[in-house]
């Protein structure tokens, strides 16, 4: 994996192997829980997992020659996750008709449910999420209880 946190912005590529994900997601909700909201970590976190997993799983099949990238940055009122792959992309203007019954099919709808605005480019190899925060972690008192 290659990267750079600093401040309010993380950046990293790295081949599409589910296995590899997880280090990244424990150092984002780490990252994350430092500058917002446990409320608005959370959503984070789920935002970037449905994006970068259906990166490396659709979008490049899990082919370990492939990468994916995400940026993220934060500020006091939002966090912007981009997602890009090296795969064939996919046409996200298509209706999608999904088996309520099956264990998957459910990143782009969870996308749009946690994030503010979701965007793909024209070939549906890049996602632009934007979740606006509910609170400044700053603006927070001992007395705010937040439900995940």
């Amino acid at each position: 994996m290659s990267g750079a946190s600093n401040g309010h912005s993380m950046e990293v590529t790295l081949p599409a192997i589910p296995d590899r994900l997880e280090p990244l997601f424990v150092r984002f909700r780490h990252w994350c829980r430092s500058i917002a909201s446990p409320a608005d970590s959370f959503a984070a976190e789920l935002l970037l997992r449905e994006a970068l997993t259906n990166a490396v799983v659709h979008g490049c099949k899990c082919d370990p020659a492939l990468e994916v990238s995400c940026r993220v940055r934060i500020n006091s009122r939002r966090i912007l996750i981009g997602v890009s792959d090296a795969g064939g992309g996919f046409d996200w203007r298509a209706p999608r008709h999904r088996d309520e019954s099956a264990g998957c099919g459910r990143g782009i709808d969870i996308l749009h449910l946690y994030g503010s605005r979701v965007r793909f480019n024209n070939k549906g190899n890049a996602a632009f999420i934007l979740k606006r925060l509910a609170k400044e972690k700053s603006q927070m008192t001992n007395g705010d209880t937040e439900h995940v």
